[in-house]
Formats: structure tokens, sequence, C-alpha cells
């Protein structure tokens, strides 16, 4: 079967988050191997991707580092549009937040990929819109809620704050620590142990635009993010073999 893997910019978000903590890496007490592959993944471009085991196996050193449950929230709180690479800068520069919506469901395996990977489903009324998405695997809770938790805050960044009007976060799981941690991240409706992560938000939000719109820069970015994908395929068909 084939891993999952995921974006560099995790792991860049995981660098400058305890960078801001003042936590130099290297002394996380990771193996010789552990520490190799992050010298090399640092060193990479931030597009390339990279094992989600290793990720996870970091994220769970940092928890208990620094002895905190909430730390995918506090992570997401440092996020750039940079750590989403591509497709990160095709989000902030985009039109609409609609706009946005339909290239993370047509691009979203430049951020997480793997033979099980299942892409983010829509639902849409007159009133809101819902992106959700199941979780795969019991591996993938930390990593899930991370993504959520960037998802919005990322929104945050690109769009004014009062015009992005989120309605409720889904979870598959249990509240990973105290769930006022929750309601101060998301400030809004929540809810844990759901079928699927998702996020509702109103459908006026798609027509809000990006403060740093760019549509001949997104033009650009699609065309690199399509050449990415066609690449990754080759790349994945070539491992089959």
């Amino acid at each position: 079967m084939q891993e999952f893997t995921i974006s560099n910019g995790y792991f860049y978000l995981w660098n400058t988050y305890l960078k801001e903590k003042g936590i130099d890496w290297q002394t996380l007490n990771l193996s010789e191997i552990q520490t190799r592959q992050v010298q090399n993944i640092l060193s990479a471009s931030i597009d390339a991707q990279s094992s989600l085991d290793l990720f996870i196996e970091l994220l769970e050193i940092t928890e208990t580092r620094l002895h905190v449950t909430n730390l995918a929230l506090e992570m997401a709180a440092c996020i750039t549009p940079a750590n989403f690479g591509v497709l990160g800068y095709m989000a902030s520069r985009s039109d609409t937040l609609g706009q946005v919506v339909e290239y993370i469901a047509k691009f979203h395996r430049l951020v997480i990929d793997g033979a099980q990977v299942i892409p983010i489903q829509i639902e849409q009324d007159a009133s809101k819109i819902r992106l959700y998405w199941p979780l795969v695997d019991d591996s993938n809770i930390l990593l899930s809620e991370l993504t959520l938790a960037a998802m919005v805050q990322l929104a945050k960044q690109i769009a004014p704050v009062h015009e992005f009007l989120l309605q409720h976060v889904e979870f598959v799981h249990r509240a990973r620590g105290a769930v006022v941690h929750y309601q101060r991240f998301f400030q809004c409706k929540l809810s844990f142990e759901r079928p699927y992560y998702a996020l509702t938000f109103a459908s006026e939000s798609l027509n809000v635009r990006p403060q740093h719109a760019d549509p001949t820069l997104v033009q650009l970015l699609v065309k690199q993010a399509e050449e990415a994908l066609v690449q990754r395929k080759i790349h994945a068909d070539l491992v089959q073999q």
C-alpha cells in the first residue's frame, strides 16, 4: 500500500512553531535517522512531499516535550499561505473565496497524497456551503485537526475577518484537550465524534474577494499546479511498476 505523503510545508510550519516557542528542533532528542530526515526536508522545496509517518512522530515528540494537548491549534495559528506552497499562494491571490474552494478540491493532492486519499466533498444550498472529508486512518487524527484549523486560519488571513462567516466545524475524533481551546480558535458551533471532518460557512462568503487578489498571477500558479499534479501521477505510476 502506498504510504501517505504530505507537503513539506507542514514540516516548515512545525519548525516555525518551535522557533516561536524559542526551541531549536535539534534539541528534541530525535533519533539519528529522524534528524537526518528533518535536515533533508527543511533544506528541500516547500512544495516537495515527505512521509506523513515521520511528521506524526515529530508532532508526538513535540506534544510530549512541550506538554501541550492543543498542538494542532497552536501550530495552525502560525500558518501563512507559503505553508501550503503553490496552493496557498493561489488561495491568497484568487478572485473570490469560491474560487479558493474550487482550487482546494482540484489540487488537494499537492498538500496530502496517497493511495487512500479521498477528495474533499462539497455540499451547497442557498444559505450555506459545507466542505467535508472522512478519516481514512486513525493515525491521521492529528494531521486532520491541523489541516482543518490551518484552512480556517488561512481563510481568516486572506479575507476580511468579518466577511468569512464560519458557522460550524465538525471533527471525527473526540476533543484532544479542553473544548475551550477549540472554541477560542474557531469561534463557531463545534461538533465532535461526527462521521466527517467538515467546515460549514455562509454561502455569501463565496463572493468575498481576498485582500491581495491577483488574477494574472493566479493563472500562472494554476498552470504550475497542473504540471505538478501530472508529475506526481507519473511518479506514482513508476512506483507501482
